[in-house]
């Protein structure tokens, strides 16, 4: 927002599930600035109303999260609206790198031993990424914490684009294209639009995937709710069962400081809990 109102532009577009459309949405009502969301049909009615609330355009394609995409950057294309896509958009890096500021401050500049990523176009993780380097260079922390990439498995292009490229020695194979079916709407993306620098940030940080079905998401996003009070979309209560995946599997140990990042509150998307868990 601030470096297309830094070019004089006044109209940015985007495509969402709904997080980045309800913070896009609210920053250019509070700047006096037009907004397009363009959305997939089967984004949830909570995080819609939050964008109409704000006055924001929105657009529902017949289609998912890519189809969203293309046509958001078709939109910006033929109007000179500001694109704010990820992956397309180098500076939602910029933003979303200050969030490992942040860890490093409230860990007394001390950096953990894991962060826990949901991980859909992966550029939370190239982000996370860019902001510990900047910090290690800067002297500010003295090592850079692993990654885990947490996906559902219907939507893991990027871990399988991590076992590729590990596989070739480090050399980047062609984005796998896959077909997501899954609650975590936040995710669930065919194409990652950030692929190339998320797979890096992965092996420039000793990282690893994990691939959750549906039911571990849901339970995994219950069992954060029910015993310890936070409650979160199933994208991002899905970190908690990777960590404890992990834990068994000891790759985690015992001792160890682990950050788990939570993208969106439950309210954002509540139908996980309209059910009782079996």
């Amino acid at each position: 927002m601030a470096v297309a109102r830094e070019n004089g532009i006044d109209h940015v577009v985007a495509a969402s599930t709904g997080n980045a459309a309800a913070s896009l949405a609210c920053l250019a009502a509070s700047q006096r600035m037009n907004a397009t969301i363009f959305v997939p049909q089967n984004a949830p009615t909570a995080k819609l109303a939050q964008v109409k609330a704000f006055g924001a355009t929105v657009v529902t394609v017949d289609g998912d999260y890519d189809t969203a995409y293309h046509r958001a950057s078709e939109f910006a294309a033929r109007t000179g609206a500001y694109c704010r896509n990820t992956g397309a958009n180098p500076f939602t890096r910029e933003g979303k790198k200050t969030v490992a500021f942040e860890i490093a401050e409230q860990l007394g500049w001390q950096s953990p031993d894991w962060i826990f990523v949901p991980t859909g176009d992966g550029n939370i993780l190239s982000s996370v990424a860019k902001g510990f380097i900047e910090l290690r260079a800067l002297g500010l922390v003295k090592r850079l914490p692993r990654l885990a990439c947490v996906q559902a498995r219907s939507s893991n292009a990027i871990s399988l684009g991590l076992q590729a490229a590990r596989l070739n020695e480090g050399l980047f194979q062609p984005v796998p294209i896959v077909s997501p079916k899954t609650c975590a709407d936040s995710i669930a993306v065919r194409e990652p639009k950030d692929f190339v620098s998320a797979i890096k940030a992965l092996i420039d940080f000793d990282g690893v995937c994990v691939e959750l079905d549906e039911g571990e998401i849901v339970h995994s996003t219950r069992q954060l709710a029910k015993h310890y009070g936070v409650f979160l979309e199933p994208s991002a209560g899905a970190t908690y069962n990777g960590l404890t995946r992990l834990l068994a599997e000891d790759v985690v140990r015992s001792g160890e400081r682990v950050v788990l990042l939570g993208t969106g509150s439950g309210l954002k998307d509540p139908s996980v809990f309209s059910t009782e868990e079996s």
